[in-house]
C-alpha cells in the first residue's frame, strides 16, 4: 500500500530536519511491513529557505512539492477569515495533487511533533473505520 503524507510549509526552515527525520522512520517503519511512503507537500510565501531545505532534505522520497503563495501576512493563531482562506487554498494543493495509488492518506502539520507509532496505531484503526485522528495537545512555557 502507498501511504501518502501531505504537509503545508512556511518559513519552516527552523524545524525541517526534524521533519525529515520523522518522515524518514516512518517510511522505515511503513517499508517494514511491506509499504511505502509517499509525499505531497505545499510551501509558499516563505522568506527563508524552506523551499529549497525540503528539496534537500527529502530528494530520497517519492516527493512531490507544490509551490503556492497567497501573498497573505504571516499569522499567528488567529481566527480570521483570510488566514483560513489561505490555508485552505494551500491544504487544497495537498489533496489536489494526491497519487492515484494513495491507499492511506495522512495529513500532519509540518511544525507538530509525532512519532512513527502513532501514525501506525492511526493506519491500523483504518481497518474498522474510514478516518481517524489523534488528539493534538500543546504546552505553554
Amino acid at each position: 500500500m502507498n501511504v501518502v503524507m501531505g504537509s503545508i510549509f512556511r518559513n519552516a526552515e527552523s524545524y525541517l530536519v526534524r521533519y525529515a527525520n520523522q518522515v524518514t522512520l516512518l517510511r522505515s517503519a511503513l517499508n517494514a511491513r511491506g509499504h511505502d511512503l509517499s509525499l505531497v507537500l505545499v510551501e509558499g510565501d516563505s522568506v527563508d529557505r524552506t523551499y529549497e531545505g525540503l528539496k534537500t532534505l527529502l530528494h530520497t522520497f517519492d516527493l512531490t512539492l507544490v509551490k503556492r503563495e497567497h501573498g497573505g501576512p504571516s499569522w499567528g493563531s488567529v481566527d480570521a477569515l483570510d488566514r483560513w482562506q489561505a490555508l485552505s487554498w494551500c491544504c487544497n494543493g495537498v489533496v489536489e495533487n494526491l497519487p492515484l495509488d494513495a491507499g492511506a492518506f495522512i495529513y500532519v502539520e509540518s511544525d507538530l511533533m509525532w512519532d512513527s507509532k502513532t501514525m501506525l496505531s492511526l493506519l491500523n484503526n483504518l481497518a474498522e473505520v474510514p478516518a481517524c485522528a489523534t488528539m493534538c495537545f500543546t504546552r505553554s512555557g
